[in-house]
């Protein structure tokens, strides 16, 4: 998709959750940067919501599409943060 909204930029989608009715889905998301960063990128995905909405009933043939809701995955800056203090205590050897 083709957003203008520079608040996604970047942004990468880690994985989704459908309710077993079709009606909502549950859209994971992960961005590089410090809070403000993660704050912008919530507020653009928000405003964004209807866009993508449409463009998924585009791309899909379903009789209803789903409620989308944006989650913060902050597991890949877990990962970096466990990898600095592992990389810490090797250095410390």
């Amino acid at each position: 998709m083709d957003m203008k909204d520079p608040r996604v930029e970047l942004v990468t989608v880690t994985g989704a959750k459908v309710s077993d009715d079709l009606r909502h889905a549950i859209i994971f998301y992960s961005v590089m940067g410090d809070e403000k960063r993660w704050a912008e990128v919530a507020q653009g995905l928000k405003s964004c919501r209807g866009y993508v909405k449409k463009e998924l009933g585009k791309r899909l043939k379903m009789k209803y599409l789903p409620d989308l809701k944006f989650v913060e995955d902050r597991t890949m800056e877990k990962g970096a943060k466990m990898d600095r203090l592992l990389s810490g205590l090797v250095d410390n050897e």
